[in-house]
């Protein structure tokens, strides 16, 4: 059980972590809001919370996920 909540953590985590990610990439180039809600709170919670060197591999992860979400935008 206290694995699944680990996953859970770190899944939420890496959620927010995208959030920051995408953000950070668009908000360069257009006006980025991002609307607070339960779920995202909860997912900053988590992503606070955790060690200084998992959030550096999350939001690293992160970026990589949002480059390919760039690559495949003008097919989705």
């Amino acid at each position: 059980m206290a694995t699944a909540g680990i996953q859970t953590k770190y899944g939420k985590s890496f959620e927010y972590a995208c959030v920051i990610s995408l953000y950070d990439d668009l908000s360069h180039k257009q006006e980025v809001a991002i609307e607070e809600s339960p779920q995202l709170l909860s997912a900053k919670k988590d992503f606070q919370s955790v060690e200084e060197d998992m959030k550096e591999s999350l939001l690293k992860a992160a970026d990589a996920a949002c480059r390919v979400i760039k690559r495949l935008e003008p097919q989705l």
